[in-house]
């Protein structure tokens, strides 16, 4: 339950200049009595430069200009209820003293009674262009907000009897900046038919500027127990974090890896410090030493062995940039309209891959498994590791960029037809007064590189710290439709 305050006021001098103020306040049920409440100011201006008397004189009354900017915050409360309260769990079976079972409570978990608000600061301006009397409008925005006090579930000690506690982080920071730019133009107009188009492109970056001193938080986003991302300061939120393949192991690379070999084994399982490598660095991750046809993965730290202090980020979930466009027209008696939207540059991390790569005979596989290593003769594209054996460890196993695709997509979303009968109220002598026939399409095509069912993944259901992840989504419905739209 919430409880909210609201004050607003507003200002407008001869149309020319604006200016809104408002404060809230928030107490929210979900939060405990010490930071139930949230206050939330913000504060905006605009003009309207169009109006002014020197903008007339210079452009007359063909276009329009205004900008604007503003101020405010925000808060959030997206948690369950009661995540303050400690409560105790049902009775159980507990052994105290001579061994006699008798009924008990015991903790249900570690609560923070004083877990409150998440907030963000948000600057915003912005600029409304209109052209041609209007035929074509341009509204651009650029914005820079500041979030902190981060709902957060912080490990514990497991001795607490609890793994987790959901708190605000402290000295937390994370920045979001970007711009959207959207453009609305009315080509063609005239008596019998009419073409419009609007577009919209929309850029966010975002990066983690404090976390709790420097600390890095590494999650699971799959239903393996492979991690798979990481939350650190410098970079954006829940990057890919796995290894990265540099090739692919060849008989050309064997010597060196022998040689390498020999001297690793005979200075104690280490290379001797400033030595060089010969061969592809030697993997933990392999149960068996490298073989032509395993993929090989970069030596970060540079100390001659892959292990687990070389993982590092891998790729990034989030688009560089994200965009829709809609289509509409008529002609007579006919219209149409198209929309589709689209993402380009983030990365995603298809779980079912491991499957359908893995080759060990237990289901269907990839059409690119066929082109996999098989020897010397038969190398294969240079890309897919030689077949894998169940019970077999090796870097074909491990999280690593082969596993990462190119989620940029291409989608038309709708597409209509239609034809309304204009004399159907002659027809029907006035009791019909409309009459409109159409077809329609939902999620026409997908053009994407993307090889699993819907490149716009949310296997973590908007989890922050996880984005990215397929394993298996259901995917959208290609839907056909017929209408009739009738008015009386």
């Amino acid at each position: 339950m919430n409880y909210t305050l609201f004050v607003t006021s507003n200002y407008n001098f001869a149309n020319k200049y604006y200016l809104t103020a408002s404060f809230r306040g928030d107490a929210s049920s979900l939060f405990g009595p010490e930071n139930r409440w949230g206050y939330f100011p913000s504060i905006s201006a605009a003009w309207t430069v169009s109006n002014e008397d020197f903008y007339k004189a210079a452009f007359g009354d063909s276009s329009s200009l205004k900008v604007r900017a503003s101020w405010g915050m925000s808060g959030n409360n997206n948690i369950g209820n009661y995540q303050y309260a400690a409560v105790m769990n049902s009775p159980s079976g507990t052994v105290i003293g001579n061994g006699t079972i008798v009924s008990a409570m015991y903790p249900g978990g570690v609560k923070d009674n004083a877990i409150g608000w998440e907030s963000t600061s948000q600057y915003n301006v912005g600029v409304d262009l209109g052209l041609f009397n209007n035929r074509l409008a341009i509204s651009a925005n650029y914005y820079l907000s500041h979030t902190q006090d981060l709902l957060f579930e912080q490990p514990v000690s497991a001795i607490s009897g609890a793994t987790s506690m959901l708190t605000n982080l402290p000295n937390s920071k994370i920045r979001n900046t970007g711009c959207d730019i959207q453009v609305d133009g009315r080509v063609l107009s005239g008596k019998d038919y009419s073409f419009n188009i609007s577009g919209n492109i929309s850029v966010n970056r975002n990066k983690v500027l404090e976390l709790d001193g420097g600390n890095t938080i590494i999650t699971n986003g799959a239903e393996r127990s492979y991690k798979t991302h990481i939350t650190m300061e410098g970079q954006p939120i829940g990057m890919f974090y796995g290894f990265k393949v540099i090739g692919m192991v060849t008989e050309a690379d064997m010597a060196g890896i022998q040689a390498d070999d020999a001297v690793y084994k005979a200075n104690g399982n280490k290379f001797p410090e400033g030595y060089k490598l010969k061969g592809p660095a030697r993997s933990l991750s392999q149960s068996i030493a490298l073989q032509p046809g395993d993929i090989y993965f970069e030596d970060v730290n540079g100390d001659g062995v892959v292990d687990d202090n070389d993982k590092t980020v891998i790729g990034n979930p989030h688009p560089k940039f994200t965009y829709g466009l809609n289509l509409s027209g008529s002609y007579k008696d006919f219209d149409m309209s198209a929309s589709f939207n689209g993402s380009y540059g983030n990365k995603v991390l298809d779980g079912q891959d491991y499957y359908l790569f893995n080759m060990e005979g237990s289901g269907n596989q990839y059409v690119e498994a066929d082109q996999r290593y098989r020897d010397v003769e038969n190398p294969g594209n240079g890309w897919v590791y030689k077949a894998s054996r169940g019970g077999t460890q090796s870097n074909s196993t491990r999280l690593s960029t082969f596993y990462l695709q190119d989620g940029s997509f291409f989608r038309c979303t709708n597409i209509s037809v239609g034809y309304t009968f204009s004399n159907v109220k002659n027809w029907s002598k006035g009791v019909i007064s409309n009459l409109r026939v159409y077809v329609a399409a939902d999620n026409l095509f997908t053009i994407s590189k993307y090889k699993g069912y819907n490149p716009e993944v949310d296997y973590n259901d908007g989890a922050n710290l996880t984005p990215g992840v397929d394993y298996g989504k259901y995917p959208l419905v290609r839907a056909y439709n017929m209408g009739l739209q009738l008015t009386f």
